[in-house]
């Protein structure tokens, strides 16, 4: 079978009542491209897998992973198995408008960029998602030549060679424009329309925003080369904490006998060596637990994937 121009990668999660629709409109947009549909379900319980398998396109192919992993893991895999010249990546939930596509595929086909990614025009979500996106966008813009305006645009084009040579895992998805630049992937971004989330429930909540935020520190600081210091964070703090907790045992138990007058000073320096230490350490386990989540993903990326199904009849 020829491979075909476009794969659409559609990473879904407990969405049963978007994919008939997200589909229909899918189709309808891409009738005259070769192109491919890829939804990988990721982990659902309610009737996702059911209605995916029901739509009987063979254009259609469906993943299906053995529980749940997370947006980034759902992304590599569909990646792993499209066979296109160019990827678009599309959140599930009928946020993203399919119309948009092919505005994106003509703008990396005619400026032979490497990635297209939307910029949310009058976004449609609350605050507790759109302020984090704000403040990560502002840092970016900050620390690195980057300036796109929309990190988290789940709609993107890539070219399959960059696409496959990404890495997504934790909530690494949402700054892979910012990973593909520090690659030297040339990167360009046009508006595209956002709409309100009409069925099922977002995924995002205020756990996931300090993962995200902690994904970003990690990513611009590994840029610079610091990640030998990274790994030692945990053993920097600990000494620091240990410092904080000698200078509290001279208080408690030393001070009192001598009288001396500048305790206060010591237990100023006994405070910052705790709280910094304890800072540091917390960043340190954060590193190690991204660090184990990669290696994991890349490990047992093979375990992940329970079945994939490609929807022959009807098409």
């Amino acid at each position: 079978m020829e491979n075909p121009e476009l794969s659409v990668v559609i990473p879904v999660h407990n969405e049963m009542e978007n994919i008939l629709p997200l589909s229909n409109k899918l189709l309808e947009v891409l009738q005259d491209f070769s192109s491919e549909l890829i939804f990988v379900d990721d982990g659902s319980t309610d009737g996702t897998i059911r209605n995916i398998k029901a739509i009987t396109n063979s254009r259609i192919t469906l993943v299906e992973l053995n529980k749940r992993f997370g947006q980034s893991i759902a992304l590599a895999r569909g990646i792993e198995i499209a066979r296109g010249k160019y990827i678009v990546t599309i959140d599930g939930d009928l946020q993203n408008d399919p119309k948009d596509i092919p505005k994106l595929l003509e703008l990396i086909q005619t400026n032979q960029w490497d990635l297209i990614t939307g910029i949310r025009m009058n976004r449609q979500d609350n605050i507790i998602r759109t302020v984090p996106s704000v403040v990560a966008n502002a840092i970016v813009r900050f620390s690195t030549r980057l300036r796109v305006k929309d990190l988290g645009c789940g709609l993107k084009v890539f070219n399959a060679e960059l696409a496959k040579s990404l890495p997504f895992y934790g909530e690494q998805h949402r700054y892979i424009t910012l990973i593909a630049h520090l690659k030297g992937a040339r990167i360009s971004e046009t508006p595209i329309s956002h709409h309100p989330r009409l069925s099922g429930a977002s995924k995002y909540n205020l756990g996931r925003t300090f993962r995200v935020v902690g994904d970003l520190m990690i990513i611009l600081l590994q840029n610079k080369n610091l990640k030998l210091l990274l790994s030692s964070l945990g053993l920097i703090g600990g000494i620091f904490f240990a410092i904080g907790c000698a200078v509290g045992l001279y208080l408690v138990f030393l001070s009192p006998m001598q009288g001396t007058g500048s305790d206060i000073y010591w237990i100023w320096i006994g405070m910052l060596n705790a709280v910094f230490g304890l800072h540091l350490f917390g960043l340190g386990l954060l590193y190690k637990s991204r660090e184990k989540s990669f290696e994991e993903s890349i490990q047992g990326k093979v375990g992940q994937v329970k079945t994939v199904t490609t929807l022959y009849v009807g098409s």
